[in-house]
């Protein structure tokens, strides 16, 4: 029977001074690149709103304000 590890990653959205929701803080190309070359494979990605309603925007109010991506791959041992 297959065993497996897992490594999660999490990758926040930045938010300006009034909380509208910007770009993410990590380009996810290359690391899901990097990843791929380590036998990892992507398997989930859990979006996440972390924020207080209060402290968003009317415009991005239940924005995304995080992901967890979940990634596994076969353990060698």
């Amino acid at each position: 029977m297959t065993k497996w590890e897992y490594k999660t990653v999490v990758r926040n959205r930045n938010f300006n001074h009034s909380y509208e929701a910007k770009d993410w803080d990590v380009d996810m190309t290359k690391q899901l690149a990097e990843l791929g070359d380590q036998g990892w494979e992507l398997v989930a990605i859990e979006p996440r709103c972390d924020r207080p309603a209060k402290m968003l925007s009317q415009d991005s109010f239940g924005a995304t304000t995080s992901d967890l991506w979940v990634f596994k791959r076969a353990r060698t041992n």
